[in-house]
């Protein structure tokens, strides 16, 4: 039991920290980010691309502070799931190295929640 809490924790701590930090990145400097927004997308947006980014950024902010401490985890880790589920097209479409890395997150976060119905 002590290995699945471990290997929770390890796992927890790496996507919230990943979350946070490119919610900081996504916040500081958004233009760098826009990329990832298609233009038919942008055109549906009701505000600014960048502004869109910054409220991206706070998500992922707030999202990866509570997948890290452990609130509600099971709850946190769908909603962490679904949130990488829905950027995972856009990565795709950007680079699909990228896409692969946020499948590797998908996976890593749908692990928590198996692990977590082991415990």
């Amino acid at each position: 039991m002590h290995e699945i809490n471990t290997a929770i924790l390890l796992i927890r701590l790496s996507v919230g920290f990943t979350m946070v930090c490119f919610g900081l990145s996504q916040f500081i400097n958004p233009h760098t980010w826009l990329g990832y927004i298609p233009k038919w997308l942008e055109l549906l947006m009701p505000m600014k691309s960048t502004s869109f980014m910054r409220e991206h950024a706070a998500g992922n902010f707030v999202l990866g502070v509570l997948f890290m401490i452990g609130v509600w985890p099971v709850v946190t880790a769908w909603i962490v799931a679904g949130w990488w589920l829905s950027i995972l097209p856009f990565a795709l479409r950007y680079d699909r190295y990228i896409g692969l890395r946020d499948v590797c997150i998908i996976c890593a976060t749908i692990a928590v929640i198996v692990l977590h119905h082991a415990v």
